[in-house]
């Protein structure tokens, strides 16, 4: 479904995810799982799975609350999903790296192909309630990323008070 953008960034992740599995001491198989243009990369080690992520090194050093490690500290233990078992980070040139030890979900995707669900997947009425029980604990988890700034807000839908014109969708 992913793959990396060109031959330098799949030797450049393979690298990383190779280092990242010295020194956390695990031994890889299987195949690889590429995520959005190579930026990450998985692959099982055992009953774990290792991520290995990449950003520019100006972004280097993980924000409190965000991603995987911030996930196991602000959403609540009763929230099914892979546990993270240590993480490994560094930087190398112009890259930054994150690496991620989570447990190895055997469980086949609902969608393994697409990110919404187009047709009934058959699962048991358990699993829904199961699924609704998790997302409204998970709406009662603290969150610490702000994916829209009130900048951008304002600049995107000026009130009449600071604008001339109206938005054009005003009647």
């Amino acid at each position: 479904m992913n793959s990396p953008l060109n031959k330098e960034v799949q030797a450049l992740m393979e690298a990383a995810h190779d280092r990242a599995a010295k020194a956390l001491g695990l031994t890889c198989s299987g195949p690889l799982a590429w995520g959005f243009l190579g930026v990450t990369l998985g692959r099982r080690a055992g009953d774990r799975w290792l991520r290995v992520s990449r950003t520019a090194k100006r972004n280097a050093g993980r924000k409190h609350g965000e991603g995987i490690a911030g996930a196991s500290l602000l959403v609540p233990a009763a929230v099914p999903r892979p546990r993270l078992y240590g993480v490994h980070d560094w930087t190398d040139g112009e890259w930054a790296f994150e690496a991620e030890v989570l447990d190895y979900v055997t469980h086949p995707a609902v969608s393994p192909d697409r990110a919404d669900i187009d047709h009934d997947p058959g699962l048991p009425d358990e699993w829904w309630a199961d699924l609704r029980q998790a997302l409204a604990l998970l709406s009662e988890a603290e969150g610490v990323k702000v994916t829209v700034r009130d900048a951008w807000i304002e600049r995107a839908f000026p009130s009449s008070s600071t604008s001339r014109h109206p938005p054009r969708w005003c009647g």
